[in-house]
């Protein structure tokens, strides 16, 4: 796929950096509708994790985030969802067994009935954070009882004001595909995340629950090792109602159409998918915002109807990347132009008043040199009518890309997917535009790719005198160069090198040959590339 740098991400940087000697007031909401105003629109959640509603400071993070009158606007006027930092931590929420500290959560809740937020437990059991007498216990029936007590307490007390529930946090190995080993794990082995599901179901009958997991959008093995686990918790009946994708950037976004792959095979589970805990760790403002807006664009045109970041602010940030700022508002709540960029991504998705009209498909294969061979663009082109904020490109009904698109200048849209080294063969290629009102397929188009090897080349020899020392020279006229050539004398290798490609241009290769003893031999020299090699035809080589 071209690279392409967002306009909409630049203007969003320009916008960023007049907007960082605004006053540190509730500035966003001058510079267009708010996120949480376009989210509304179209019923979606858009959310902050890691919000911190107690007072105590034993988690080595600030106490109460919700005093700060600037943060509390902003939280409000700019989501309509969120969910907890660490109050629902086992060791923070029942440090003592029987002992129960709501006092973060219930002003969390307090806050977001206030504003007519909806909130998410995050979460029920995770890798870490264990108190004392959870790690101790070694019975499973016992380890059970301490899972009901916890869930049923916690779950009972927020029944109908936490409606969707982490229940298991980060239960494959960070950087492998085993499950990770956990106080739980070690006593009720892995069947303790199904377990814990349906003491969740049991508990509250009517909450969404999910299972949250990290870096599967970089990791393919980890990606179906989650998969895998998730499609036999189904296939077991355990009660599961989602997925929850954390979406920790660093440095770069995931590939395009990882994602909707992802949601696609989980919506066919009859799963949701989230992205739970988005942020983007990186020391470069516009490549932050470009990652920031691809996530969305692409999560949001997959299905996704809830996305969250783990926090807002710079001000509170965690960052394993020293001096990275991961958020969308900076240190004195002034929005960065990845808020921005969001805030677009958001924008051409939901307004919209219908579905995007019909686009169509070109190619440019043999237009600029009349060669097939396997280098090519795929354009689509919306000439007028309504635009999409997402492009899907699917090649003989396989996904080979996904972008998100700008806003029309005028009244075109336009995407391009450049392709090269493509064997020989026949590409049929169909898309879709998107936006929130559906999806609208596009005309397709056919490429037949039959030039993908080099053209034949030509050997000669200045074997004029026939005394066995001659150089031998190969020429490729004009069609499909190669990378590499080899000469062979009665079928022996008597040279090779590397070409350097540049169709449909000539090249030649030459090999000096001495001592070749009389007779009559038969020179041929073969070309070759990524997709196959062509051998010459053979010429009679006389020596004295």
């Amino acid at each position: 796929m071209k690279a392409k740098k967002s306009a909409a991400v630049l203007a969003a940087l320009a916008l960023g950096i007049s907007f960082a000697a605004a006053a540190p007031a509730a500035a966003e909401t001058d510079s267009g509708p708010t996120l949480r105003e376009l989210a509304d629109k179209a019923g979606i959640l858009i959310g902050s994790g890691s919000i911190k509603a107690a007072d105590w400071t034993t988690d080595g993070r600030p106490s109460n985030y919700l005093a700060d009158p600037q943060f509390a606007e902003v939280l409000s006027e700019q989501f309509n969802s969120l969910s907890p930092e660490n109050e629902l931590k086992w060791v923070f929420t029942q440090p003592e067994e029987g002992v129960f500290d709501f006092e973060g959560l219930d002003r969390l809740v307090a806050f977001a009935e206030q504003h007519n937020m909806a909130v998410k437990g995050h979460g029920l059991i995770s890798t870490c954070c264990n108190p004392g007498y959870v790690t101790a216990t070694t019975d499973p029936d016992a380890m059970r009882a301490l899972m009901k007590t916890h869930f049923e307490t916690i779950m009972q007390r927020y029944d109908g004001k936490m409606d969707r529930w982490d229940v298991v946090a980060e239960a494959i190995q960070t950087q492998g595909t085993e499950l990770a080993e956990t106080d739980f794990s070690r006593v009720l082995g892995p069947g303790y995340i199904a377990d814990a599901f349906r003491i969740a179901r049991a508990a509250d009958a009517d909450a969404r629950l999910f299972i949250n997991e990290n870096l599967v959008e970089f990791d393919p093995a980890k990606r179906q090792a989650l998969y895998d686990l998730v499609s036999g918790l189904v296939a077991d009946g355990v009660p599961i109602d989602g997925v929850a994708l954390q979406m920790h950037e660093t440095f770069a976004g995931p590939e395009p159409g990882v994602i909707t792959e992802m949601v696609k095979s989980y919506h066919d589970l009859g799963l949701e998918v989230e992205i739970a805990e988005l942020d983007v760790h990186t020391y470069d403002p516009v490549s932050q915002a470009e990652i920031y807006a691809d996530v969305v664009a692409e999560a949001l045109a997959a299905g996704v109807t809830e996305i969250s970041t783990w926090g807002f602010t710079d001000k509170h940030l965690y960052t394993w990347l020293p001096g990275a700022k991961p958020l969308l508002f900076d240190e004195e709540y002034n929005p960065k132009p990845a808020y921005f960029s969001v805030q677009e991504a958001l924008r051409q998705f939901v307004e919209s008043e219908s579905a995007p009209s019909k686009a169509s498909l070109s190619n440019t294969s043999g237009r600029a040199t009349g060669l097939h061979d396997g280098t090519y663009d795929v354009t689509m082109n919306l000439w007028h009518g309504t635009p999409g904020s997402f492009y899907r490109l699917y090649e003989n009904d396989r996904l080979v890309d996904a972008q998100r698109v700008d806003s029309p200048t005028g009244t075109s849209q336009t995407a391009t997917t450049s392709f090269a080294g493509k064997p020989n063969g026949t590409y049929v290629y169909r898309a879709e535009l998107i936006n929130s009102e559906g999806v609208t397929a596009t005309t397709t188009a056919k490429v037949v790719v039959k030039d993908a090897a080099p053209s034949k080349p030509v050997v000669s020899t200045d074997n004029w005198d026939q005394d066995g020392s001659f150089v031998a020279t190969a020429n490729l006229w004009w069609g499909t160069n190669a990378s590499s050539y080899v000469f062979k004398l009665d079928g022996q290798v008597v040279g090779e090198g590397a070409l350097t490609p540049a169709s449909p241009n000539a090249q030649q290769a030459s090999v000096s040959l001495t001592g070749i003893a009389s007779g009559s031999h038969s020179l041929t020299v073969t070309f070759t590339n990524a997709n196959g090699s062509t051998e010459s035809k053979a010429v009679k080589v006389k020596v004295r």
